[in-house]
């Protein structure tokens, strides 16, 4: 679609469809609540009509700092009918962090949940005194006299038609990058590139249904709760949104709600999960798939799983904000019998999507070579804000993943560029040393750095959070992973730590465990 191209139907128009085609099938279960595609549609409408008494229109600027909950859902749906580009912020953001994004997309509106009203207010004191403008601020419930969600809602427009002329390279989403290095980016999404993302995942056989029950804990902050919410809710299935991780209130409610699929991120989550014994009472018949995703697995979690969902698919996949890539690998349980390597693919590439691996030198890699991934889709981001280098030269997008990829056409993620340790002159990833020390019973989480080496100039060092209960020695868990990866790649350091440092993404930084671990090396050896 050329730039420039008008649109005959926005993301917003799903919903509208819906509520036309579909009426009484429920749409949005959360908080206990039940909300009909008829019952979301007209919500969302009062609510675009409010926003756009309040002066919101096509081009707007605004920003969400919500919690999962029907409110972010109709908001960011209102929004888009009336053309506005989004911007999510994650609530557990510090002020000067949610400030600088703010500033970072130009806001002219902070939408917020009411209980974060001393994070929005301080939020927009920094914002105006780093940019010298203001931020309206609209709470979901009334305070201070501010403008409010209940307030804009309380209208008769429950059928309002009103919608901007929709074009395809319309911006609508600002998505904020991990961020494991630094201040997060933004990458800029329109209407082609979110439509596009749904059509891609709608080729795929199975991968959504129109009787789709999702439950979802991922935050809608991030791009894969975001687009679990798009797939589920324009294909016509319903989404069962919740904000916190229980393992027990999590098989309840894949019981109690009929649930068929569920997105399990980070892997350490799939662990909890499987530590547990489903309880006779429940009825899980109903999941029918389970997504992993976010971080390294390892075989021990994949059997729990199957232990306790033995009928479900189970898929594996890799993507990212900036949505040039995305790929997946579903396999049963028979097939894992079979092949029980299986886990170690994320798959092959979504339809419309093109992948292809460098060198450092520019050159594409042979099978079975690392390389850093390259991607180009009709779903990817238009560009960075405030950045002039997203793409290279041939319009390529550059992950900074590092792949390989085998003679079937599988692909398998071997880490971060940035991740990469030369030791002794050899590349180590630090992504398979890390599912090498994963396999360790009682290794609950594992995150493996480069460390100074006097001979090898870098040392493979890794640090280990273990399962409550769970010991385990140095030399036990080095030894152990020779019987996966070459020796060379193998831990000389092990420390056993109770956290990780992570971001507000609970992303793990990397560069301030390093730090961690430096200072544990120096005390070990003083």
């Amino acid at each position: 679609m050329k730039k420039g191209a008008v649109l005959l139907i926005g993301v917003y128009d799903f919903i509208a469809s819906n509520g036309l085609r579909i009426p009484d099938r429920p749409a949005l279960i959360c908080d206990g609540r039940e909300y009909s595609f008829c019952e979301l549609n007209q919500r969302i409408n009062r609510l675009a009509y409010g926003f756009h008494a309040l002066g919101i229109g096509k081009g707007s600027a605004v920003s969400l700092l919500m919690r999962n909950s029907a409110d972010f859902v109709e908001t960011i749906f209102a929004l888009w009918k009336l053309g506005a580009c989004v911007s999510p912020l994650n609530i557990r953001g510090l002020v000067d962090e949610t400030a600088a994004l703010m500033h970072m997309v130009d806001s002219e509106y902070l939408i917020c949940d009411s209980y974060l009203l001393d994070l929005a207010h301080q939020a927009a004191e920094a914002y105006a005194l780093a940019c010298g403008r203001q931020v309206m601020l609209i709470y979901t419930s009334s305070q201070d006299g501010l403008p409010s969600l209940q307030q804009l809602s309380d209208n008769n427009f429950s059928n309002w038609c009103f919608q901007e002329q929709l074009d395809a390279d319309d911006e609508i989403l600002n998505i904020f990058t991990g961020g494991t290095t630094g201040l997060p980016k933004a990458a800029v999404h329109t209407q082609q590139s979110l439509l596009s993302f749904v059509l891609c995942c709608y080729m795929l056989p199975g991968l959504y249904t129109p009787e789709e029950r999702f439950l979802n804990y991922s935050p809608l902050c991030h791009i894969g709760g975001l687009r679990i919410m798009l797939g589920t809710l324009l294909i016509g299935g319903c989404m069962i949104l919740t904000s916190v991780f229980e393992p027990d209130a999590i098989l309840r409610m894949v019981s109690e709600y009929r649930i068929t699929q569920m997105f399990l991120i980070p892997p350490a989550i799939a662990n909890r999960l499987g530590d547990i014994q489903a309880n006779e009472s429940l009825d899980l018949s109903s999941l029918r798939m389970v997504r992993l995703s976010g971080s390294a697995t390892s075989r021990m979690v994949v059997e729990k799983l199957f232990q306790v969902f033995p009928h479900i698919q189970m898929t594996v996949g890799f993507g990212s904000s900036e949505g040039a890539i995305s790929l997946f690998n579903i396999f049963d349980y028979p097939t894992f019998i079979r092949n029980p390597n299986i886990y170690n693919s994320v798959g092959m590439p979504l339809a419309l999507c093109e992948v292809r691996l460098g060198n450092e030198q520019g050159r594409m890699v042979a099978p079975g070579q690392v390389g850093e991934a390259q991607g180009r889709s009709i779903s990817m981001l238009r560009r960075y804000r405030g950045r002039v280098d997203t793409f290279l030269a041939d319009g390529w997008f550059a992950t900074g993943d590092l792949l390989y990829q085998d003679d079937a056409g599988n692909y398998y993620f071997a880490g971060r560029k940035k991740d990469m340790i030369k030791s002794g002159g050899e590349n180590v990833y630090a992504f398979e040393v890390e599912k090498a020390v994963q396999e360790f019973p009682g290794v609950a989480e594992c995150a493996v750095v480069g460390l100074p080496h006097e001979d090898l100039g870098e040392m493979v060092a890794a640090a280990v959070v273990l399962k409550p209960g769970f010991h385990a020695q140095e030399e036990e868990i080095i030894a152990h992973c020779k019987g996966f990866i070459a020796s060379y790649r193998k831990p000389r350091s092990v420390f056993f730590v109770d956290e990780f440092p992570r971001n507000r993404a609970g992303k793990i930084q990397k560069y301030l465990l390093r730090e961690q671990l430096l200072q544990l090396l120096r005390e070990r050896e003083a």
